[in-house]
């Protein structure tokens, strides 16, 4: 009877150590996936910025007022994403 005891508590064991260290690889995972989308953000931003950039100083009036409508249609679709995952978010 002490051998199966002893055989259960060895597995239980390995199984627990198993677990954790799945978890610590997960969270490197996750936190790794995190970083990589955080990079892809910003620079999406700088590519975003740079073209306003170039549009602004094209002085051409037709690129500044579509410029404009496009800035415009962003800022309503962001305030209506944000509003979107706050109630997510609160639940």
């Amino acid at each position: 009877m002490a051998k199966w005891l002893r055989l259960s508590l060895i597995l239980s064991l390995a199984l627990n150590a198993i677990l954790i260290a799945g978890l610590f690889w997960g969270r490197n995972c996750v936190r790794t996936m995190y970083f990589k989308l955080a990079a892809l953000n910003a620079q999406t931003e700088v590519k975003l910025m740079e073209h306003i950039l170039k549009e602004l100083e094209s002085g051409d009036p037709n690129r500044i007022e579509s410029l404009n409508i496009f800035l415009k249609r962003n800022i309503k679709q962001g305030k209506e994403t944000a509003a979107t995952w706050e109630k997510v978010s609160s639940k």
